[in-house]
């Protein structure tokens, strides 16, 4: 459960759905063992006293017996799967991270946590021969959009921080999906350069 983000995941996610049939199957284990304990077991030792056959008793527990281990091999297929699921906080471990060109420049660009909600963006600019700070954009500009759910473009708030650093502390990206940040950069009254990166958020 420490590797699922919320309750939805439960049942979102093959991890989540998984952990809920592991979790319904030892829950009939341990009501199965009840049950034995109260009514077959107490039942088989008042006949073994009066020197009778177990009859019905014994035959319900013998059935009872394989129930139980029949749905204890189920609980060890599933806890397998489990191991093979990928949790749902294991979607976009910590930050995103990209790059990608931008006219001159190698534009990195990070996402943190990467996460539907409140991100924080930081965009790095570098000159592609020399690796020095990129520092001629006028302005910088940034939007988010979400093609699938048809959402945006939303332009950001981003600030310079340095020569060719910029960010967004605030970035609202809601909900989970793949985000698509195209980001701008006014060189001059004519010149615009544009790059785009898509970021998964989970």
């Amino acid at each position: 459960m420490l590797q699922l983000e919320s309750l939805s995941d439960l049942l979102d996610t093959a991890f989540g759905r998984a952990i809920l049939a592991k979790s319904a199957i030892l829950a009939a284990l341990v009501a199965l063992g009840a049950h034995n304990r109260r009514r077959s077991l107490p039942a088989l030792a008042r006949l073994a006293r009066g020197g009778e056959a177990p009859g019905r008793p014994g035959a319900t527990l013998r059935r009872a017996l394989g129930g139980e281990i029949a749905l204890m091999l189920v609980v060890l297929g599933v806890t397998a799967a489990l191991v093979s699921y990928s949790p749902s906080a294991g979607a976009q471990a910590g930050p995103f991270a990209g790059a990608v060109d931008l006219g001159p420049a190698r534009m990195e660009l990070t996402v943190d946590p990467a996460r539907a909600g409140r991100n924080a963006i930081h965009v790095y600019l570098f000159d592609r021969r020399s690796g020095a700070q990129y520092d001629r954009p006028r302005s910088l500009a940034i939007a988010a959009s979400e093609p699938e759910r048809d959402i945006g473009p939303l332009e950001l708030p981003l600030r310079k921080a340095g020569p060719g650093h910029y960010t967004a502390s605030r970035a609202e990206l809601i909900p989970a999906g793949d985000w698509r940040l195209t980001v701008r950069a006014r060189i001059s009254e004519f010149e615009e350069l544009r790059a785009q990166l898509e970021v998964p958020m989970r």
